[in-house]
């Protein structure tokens, strides 16, 4: 009852951050259409699922999709490194015109996704969840796909998706410690397979070469930029909401270039001020400790963990509206299941019984 309970305040937190945002919205001066169809995207990708009821089959079935599904594209962002350019895609951006985006030191993939960023959270989400239900049931399709979304990750890369999957791996594997239904040796073997496929993509050198490259370095000063501008923002707004969806209109003033706010984080900050902000990141948080007392925990705690990790590197919530309903669901699916119970020890049904009275015939 109490993790029902606790859902539940999960789902009224959902619930107050959406009336928190749309009342400072609607009182907003310059209420427009960016803010509506922002609005609209977040309130029915990310806040909606939180009061739908899934079971353990459905984010099992959601986990085993993403996983399968990264392991192919994996293949593909790969197959992309090594070649020099999209397939298909690059093609029919060359008839259509549109330039490619390509402007690094070194090839970055971009898969099927249009950026390496974007590429790099899904891949990375699909790697932890391919590797955990690979743990669960031990078919061998998804250590496969575990290996092959690691590496695609590996060939956007993407330095936030890294050090996300990272943090998801530390947790997955606290989470398999104590896991009921996998087995150490198996276990062992799994993660020195997956360390290792990671491993060798890592050290291949484009990795090495991005964090050594002028590029890298440029990056970093623009973003230390435009987090500076965010922050400004927040100091001048008092902390109150300023309208997801608008951030670059909101730190022009403080960023006369026009970079990009490469931060879910303080694009949050931003658009729903402090105090919506601690309460969605208490949303999201409270959802992980749900997960992790249940056996859903088991796969997609870390998935969330990696995929708000990933996203907080770069403008996922302003530009990337696609990406709300990974969140919405990633947050839903952290709600299901029951919670862990320890084992119970049957007691035979003759022990601590009296004895049935007979019958006494006269």
């Amino acid at each position: 009852m109490r993790s029902r309970g606790f859902s539940g305040w999960v789902a009224l937190g959902g619930a107050i951050c959406t009336v928190y945002y749309l009342f400072f919205v609607l009182m907003s001066e310059n209420f427009g259409t960016d803010h509506t169809v922002w609005a609209l995207s977040f309130g029915v990708g990310v806040l909606l699922p939180l009061f739908v009821r899934t079971t353990e089959d459905d984010a099992r079935s959601f986990a085993s999709a993403w996983a399968l599904v990264g392991g192919v594209l994996g293949l593909f962002t790969l197959i992309e490194s090594i070649i020099g350019f999209v397939p298909v895609y690059g093609s029919i951006y060359s008839i259509l015109g549109i330039e490619s985006i390509q402007h690094w030191d070194s090839y970055r993939a971009e898969g099927t996704f249009g950026h390496p960023l974007y590429a790099g959270t899904f891949l990375g989400v699909g790697a932890l969840a391919a590797l955990m239900l690979w743990m669960r049931n031990k078919r061998p399709i998804f250590l496969g796909a575990a290996a092959a979304s690691a590496v695609g990750m590996a060939s956007t890369v993407s330095r936030g998706a890294f050090v996300a999957l990272g943090v998801g791996l530390v947790l997955a594997f606290v989470l398999t410690l104590g896991a009921r239904r996998t087995r150490m040796p198996a276990n062992i073997a799994a993660w020195m397979l997956f360390l290792t496929s990671l491993s060798i993509a890592v050290l291949s050198g484009s990795l090495l070469d991005r964090l050594n490259s002028s590029d890298a370095e440029s990056s970093d000063v623009v973003r230390q930029g435009v987090y500076t501008a965010a922050m400004e923002v927040v100091a001048d707004s008092g902390g109150m909401p300023n309208g997801l969806g608008t951030s670059g209109e909101a730190i022009a003033k403080y960023n006369p270039q026009g970079f990009p706010l490469e931060s879910a984080f303080w694009q949050l900050m931003v658009g729903f001020g402090v105090y919506g902000t601690i309460v969605f990141l208490a949303v999201v948080l409270a959802a992980i400790l749900v997960a992790i007392r249940r056996e859903t925990g088991f796969f997609i705690a870390p998935m969330l963990v990696c995929f708000c990790l990933s996203v907080s590197s770069y403008n996922m919530l302003d530009e990337l509206r696609t990406f709300h309903p990974l969140l919405g669901l990633l947050v839903a699916m952290c709600l299901t299941g029951a919670p862990r119970r320890a084992p119970q020890v049957r007691v035979p049904n003759s022990v601590g019984r009296a004895p049935r009275a007979q019958a006494v015939v006269s």
